[in-house]
């Protein structure tokens, strides 16, 4: 053994006659008794086979107390890509938690030890070459084996019955990995580490996830008797806004600064009660004139780990929702294209394990809509046109026509004589009307990082800029090259864009490129029949399904928070047009100011949701914060294409509960952050009347300006612009409760 240099197996017949005692001990081990009290014997002995000298595979077991199990393997094998251990069972309901660390002899020559869980590739990156895995039916992706590294922490729950199973990559040569010929390894990473271990604790039926009862249980609250004037603004928003608020559940109350207050929750017109369990929105009117509404969607995409999406494979199969046992077994990929249709949206208002949108702590924000009456004009007499501020619905023809026009009806594509649609020399990002940034609001569908991108057309992240909070050679942040040729950036590299799809509010589907894909009236080649599956498609190509586009360069948007399906979303971008494709559909490209919404309603729970994308002091300590009433939290990234003086943006808390209840804002960073660099901002809580409901978040900078190159992009990004924060919004109780005209006893509905 020279320089870690591999050789072949010794000793067959002895292997042979182990494994086949292994087998045996297996099978009598699982059918007659508790496997903890007696885990099987180890693949090989001490001292049976030179690569495994100190054995392989030896695994032990406590359980304490009863149904605690904690699992230890001591030296995994990894001369082979899967090992099965039937021993370590696995049943609906178990949650499990896994822990792994030490080293591994990968064979070769140099120095040839590596971590087990995040190897050093000697360039301060994963090495993507060299990692253990894990396969658990049910959880990991496309039951395939996954990088453990992803795994180790958070617990997960079991939706199936299966077995562990683990795993190592090697890029050839795997037969004699294992524990001999100790070195330290690249860049030292194996100092006095010369085995590995894996823990497994498994908490039998801890989860109780059938027991769903209470989420879909309901009875039916009267309608109240209206209040004229939030009676006319909820009709309005109903039929000229496509915003159903629903009908009144409380009588007519005053706050300070208030003049009405009422709750509303799903119904239709002249219907005389509402389903309890529905989200509950709120309408405010201040004395100044000024009517807020607080506005909850009954249905919402469903939630996914944006740190788990990648559009590539294998990540695309990731199981991203484990713990719900109707889509257990659906990855990334197919939870991607059920967000598309709004038709299979689910329920906010149950649990994500009860068929319902979100997770067992986080389900959609409600969008706050603020219009102001007309003086003295009756309520009778109010419409769109003469309340301020009321966001009419766009009817379908106002969205772009002709959008091919803008791209000179050509694609940015290689060239090709038989191909007339096609044209390296443009521009793949052309703007709609001028270079000037606008708003979008609505709902984000879906939020996952590109795979595929070229990356000439791409800004390297530069030294030093904040990426966030979690390293994960398979979850594509900071860890991931950048990019160091004019490949494709398939890899998650730093280069690729993060993307967004946004299902706009109504009154902003003007942003949106109609589906022409019916004509064919364009100059040039036939791009109809060469193109047939994306020609003028405009944003209802498959891959949008009617949302609005949004990309940036995944390093604009730190890890914890970036957007994710069901959010509330603003955000603020250069409207275009992407010449990349056949269809032509709309972006906002790049986006300099994204704040992105949730509701928070109960402790964050790994088990049924766990995600590195959060505020961590927000989310983490949200009952510490909050007392344990709902809270909105809200994610808030100026990138590095912020070059305006300034940008607005507010924040929101939930649906106010009673008019005496009073507003409490929690910031991520309780002192500005020295990663804020070139930016101040302000807070104010407005209305200005002693009583607010929201936070009027004012950012400015230095003035910069932006350079735009050939293919229509951003050239020169502030690389040392980063500002990124979290609020959160919520509501107490208030001394004056009990004068509450409409509720005397409480502040807050019963759940």
């Amino acid at each position: 053994m020279i320089n870690g240099q591999k050789r072949s197996l010794r000793r067959p017949v002895r292997a042979l006659v182990a494994a086949l005692l292994l087998t045996f001990a297996l099978c009598s081990h699982v059918a007659f008794g508790n496997p903890c009290a007696s885990p099987p014997p180890p693949r090989f002995l001490p001292g049976q086979i030179d690569h495994y000298p100190n054995g392989a595979d030896i695994i032990t077991c406590t359980e304490s107390p009863p149904g605690h199990e904690m699992w230890k393997i001591d030296y995994p094998s990894v001369d082979r890509s899967l090992t099965d251990y039937p021993a370590i069972t696995f049943n609906p309901g178990d949650v499990v938690t896994l822990n792994a660390g030490g080293c591994v002899q990968s064979g070769g020559f140099g120095s040839t030890w590596k971590r087990y869980v995040n190897p050093d590739d000697g360039s301060g990156h994963l090495d993507s070459q060299y990692y253990g895995t894990v396969q658990i039916v049910g959880v990991t992706g496309d039951n395939n084996p996954e990088s453990i590294l992803h795994w180790i922490g958070p617990s997960f729950i079991i939706p199936q019955a299966g077995h562990l199973a683990l795993g190592y990559v090697d890029d050839g040569g795997i037969g004699d990995n294992g524990y001999w010929n100790h070195d330290d390894g690249i860049n030292n990473q194996c100092v006095n580490e010369d085995k590995t271990t894996v823990f497994i604790i498994i908490d039998r039926h801890a989860a109780h996830l059938e027991d769903c009862k209470k989420a879909v249980s309901f009875t039916n609250t009267p309608v109240a008797p209206p209040v004229p004037e939030l009676q006319r603004v909820a009709e309005l928003l109903t039929d000229a806004a496509e915003v159903p608020v629903g009908l009144p559940i409380t009588k007519d109350a005053q706050g300070t600064g208030i003049k009405h207050f009422q709750l509303f929750q799903d119904g239709h017109r002249g219907e005389r009660t509402t389903k309890s369990n529905r989200p509950l929105n709120s309408a405010e009117m201040h004395n100044d004139g000024c009517i807020y509404f607080a506005f909850t969607p009954t249905t919402a995409p469903l939630w996914y780990p944006a740190d788990l999406a990648f559009d590539s494979t294998p990540q695309k199969n990731w199981q991203a929702r484990p713990w719900d046992l109707p889509r257990a077994q659906i990855g990334f990929f197919d939870l991607e294209a059920l967000n598309r249709d709004a038709t299979k949206w689910l329920s906010t208002f149950l649990p994500g394990y009860c068929s319902g949108a979100g997770n067992s702590w986080r389900t959609s924000a409600p969008r706050w809509i603020e219009v102001c009456s007309p003086s003295r004009v009756p309520p009778g007499q109010w419409t769109p046109s003469n309340l301020t501020n009321f966001p009419l619905a766009d009817q379908p023809d106002s969205e772009i026509a002709q959008s091919g026009a803008v791209c000179n009806w050509h694609m940015k594509h290689e060239p090709s004589i038989s191909d007339g649609c096609v044209d390296f020399d443009m521009a793949e990002w052309n703007p709609v009307q001028n270079r000037n940034f606008l708003n979008a609001e609505g709902t984000v569908s879906n939020s996952f990082l590109s795979g595929g991108d070229y990356s000439g057309d791409h800004n390297g992240m530069p030294d030093g800029h904040y990426m966030g909070v979690h390293t994960d050679v398979m979850t594509h942040n900071e860890a991931v090259q950048n990019c160091p040729d004019l490949s494709t950036a398939d890899q998650g590299q730093l280069c690729a864009d993060w993307e967004l799809n946004i299902v706009t509010d109504a009154n902003y589907r003007h942003l949106l490129a109609r589906d022409e894909s019916t004509l064919n009236d364009r100059n040039g080649g036939d791009c109809q029949s060469q193109h047939a599956s994306e020609y003028r498609k405009g944003n209802q190509a498959i891959d949008l399904g009617g949302a609005l586009g949004v990309e940036g360069e995944q390093w604009y948007y730190p890890v914890g928070y970036r957007p994710e399906a069901g959010d509330r979303i603003l955000a603020r971008g250069q409207w275009i047009i992407d010449c990349g494709h056949p269809d032509w559909h709309a972006e906002l490209h790049p986006v300099s100011l994204l704040a992105s919404s949730y509701l928070q309603y109960s402790d964050f729970a790994p088990t049924l949701g766990s995600t590195w994308n959060r505020p961590l002091r927000l989310t983490s300590n949200w009952r510490a914060l909050t007392g344990g009433v709902p809270a909105v939290v809200t994610k808030i990234v100026a990138s590095p294409v912020f070059a305006e003086g300034s940008l607005e943006v507010d924040v929101w808390p939930p649906a106010r509960p009673s008019a005496c209840a009073r507003l409490v804002i929690a910031r991520e960073n309780e002192t500005p952050s020295p990663r804020w660099n070139g930016v101040q901002f302000t807070e104010n809580l407005l209305p200005a009347d002693g009583n607010p409901n929201h936070l009027h978040l004012t950012i400015t900078r230095a003035p910069f300006n932006l350079e735009f190159g050939g293919d229509g992009d951003v050239q020169n990004p502030d690389s040392h612009l980063t500002f990124f924060t979290a609020y959160m919004a919520w509501w107490v109780d208030s001394a004056a409760c009990g004068s509450c005209k409409s509720q005397p006893s409480r502040c807050y509905p019963s759940k």
